[in-house]
């Protein structure tokens, strides 16, 4: 998967305002995984919500 090995390649490189990111990232992975896998969506749900909290 094109994701693994972008996630080993960034913790290879030196660049350490990196590393944070990708551990969280990493810690969160099953949820990155569904979300980019799941046919579903709810960004219809979403900008309802957004319209619904503007003032």
């Amino acid at each position: 998967m094109k994701l693994t090995e972008w996630v080993a390649q960034t913790r290879a490189v030196d660049l350490p305002h990196l590393q944070s990111p990708i551990k969280g990232f990493e810690m969160g992975r099953s949820t990155v995984d569904g979300t980019v896998t799941s046919p579903c969506r709810n960004g219809r749900t979403e900008g309802v919500n957004t319209r619904t909290k503007e003032p």
